[in-house]
Formats: structure tokens, C-alpha cells, sequence
């Protein structure tokens, strides 16, 4: 991410878009010690994918689905 940003140019960059793994988290953080503008953001798909595999597990919704 860091050689990215750098041939993107820091002035470039204020958001940074990752999966919500640890070692992107990490690498944000560093990133955002070294840069102080750039905000970091979990991918919401990351997040609500699993959410949505558990309601369409539900039997109303499944019957819904398989409609």
C-alpha cells in the first residue's frame, strides 16, 4: 500500500479502502503514522456479506428467496 501511495503521489490520497483483515488494519495504522490525512476505511462488503448469508440461512427468508 505504502509503494502505492507513494507513486500515486501522498497529496493524492486521502481514503484508504481494505478488507477488514488484521494485516490491513496494521498496515493502515502505519500508513496513517506516516501520513496524517489519510483516513483508513474497512470495505462494508466485508462486513455485510457474512451478515447476509445468516438472514438468507432463515427459513422465512430462505422460502422468500427460493421463490
Amino acid at each position: 500500500m505504502n509503494k502505492t501511495i507513494e507513486e500515486i503521489g501522498v497529496e493524492n490520497v486521502s481514503q484508504v479502502v481494505t478488507n477488514n483483515d488484521a494485516s490491513c488494519k496494521c498496515a493502515c495504522r502505519i500508513i496513517k503514522a506516516k501520513i496524517s490525512h489519510v483516513i483508513y476505511s474497512g470495505c462494508i462488503f466485508h462486513v455485510l456479506d457474512p451478515i447476509l448469508e445468516d438472514i438468507g440461512e432463515l427459513d422465512w427468508v430462505n422460502k422468500i428467496i427460493e421463490r
